[in-house]
């Protein structure tokens, strides 16, 4: 049975892309030397799931990463298409995309953005979340959680400090320990 995943990084002060929606913060910590546990992460997963901003702005650094992989990106708009292999465009309710892949080999990575991710929190459909604060603080950007924020209950099940300052927390979810 596949899990719902999200694996994300987040400033000190809360966000995960600054007020332009970059993400470029994060240079930094991009090395060959700590994936911060990217490798068995991605070894995992099956399926990404994201929206249409995440996946412009993955598409604009270059080669599409996940071709091996199967890629929902979720839009409204739709006339919306691709030629990239593994990618398909989805105006489906969270809910059918994801009892269409509950049963599937390998997890589900819920990618993002921001909305995409509160999405599926909302909806009771995150099993776990993998977050890693990074010792930046951007004050101002998209905000993983919000005011209006899921009030769903989390289970902290490990934490780490990497020798860089960032803190990787994981996190399961009330539905992620009545399926065990």
């Amino acid at each position: 049975m596949a899990e719902f995943r999200v694996y994300i990084a987040v400033s000190r002060d809360g966000f995960i892309a600054d007020a332009k929606g970059s993400v470029d913060w994060l240079e930094p910590f991009g090395s060959e030397e700590c994936d911060y546990g990217y490798t068995n992460f991605i070894a995992n997963i099956s399926t990404l799931i994201m929206g249409r901003a995440t996946f412009d702005q993955v598409l604009s650094f270059g080669q599409w990463p996940y071709a091996d992989h199967r890629n929902i990106v979720l839009t409204h708009d739709t006339n919306a298409h691709t030629d990239i292999k593994g990618v398909t465009f989805s105006k489906a309710p969270i809910q059918d995309i994801a009892d269409s892949l509950h049963n599937q080999d390998g997890d589900v990575w819920i990618m993002g953005g921001g909305d995409v991710t509160r999405q599926f929190m909302d909806a009771g459909l995150v099993d776990t979340m993998e977050i890693f604060t990074m010792p930046v603080t951007l004050e101002t950007g998209i905000a993983l959680f919000t005011d209006d924020a899921w009030q769903g209950h989390f289970t902290m099940v490990a934490e780490n400090t990497y020798d860089d300052g960032v803190v990787h927390t994981t996190y399961q979810t009330q539905n992620a320990a009545t399926d065990t």
